[in-house]
């Protein structure tokens, strides 16, 4: 089965993208509802340190390179089909 993605208001791609229900697909979401769980967790119960405030920020732009990497890989995505 597969599901049509219309991203073009978020990406400024026109054409529908097709996103696969396979395992590898299904997987890589779990991991990033991991992540994102796991980041909203540890902001509600981090000290006020200036180091626990570096580990969060750290960890916060962890989570934004992987969900571009994400969508890279679920959308099957292109440096050149973003431009088109």
């Amino acid at each position: 089965m597969t599901v049509n993605i219309s991203a073009k208001k978020e990406l400024g791609i026109s054409k529908l993208i097709e996103v696969k229900e396979s395992n590898k697909n299904i997987r890589a979401t779990w991991e990033l509802q991991k992540m994102m769980a796991k980041l909203s967790i540890d902001q509600a119960t981090t000290e006020d340190s200036p180091e626990a405030f570096e580990k969060m920020i750290d960890m916060m732009l962890d989570v934004q390179n992987k969900t571009i990497a994400y969508m890279f890989l679920s959308y099957d995505l292109t440096k050149n089909r973003l431009t088109s």
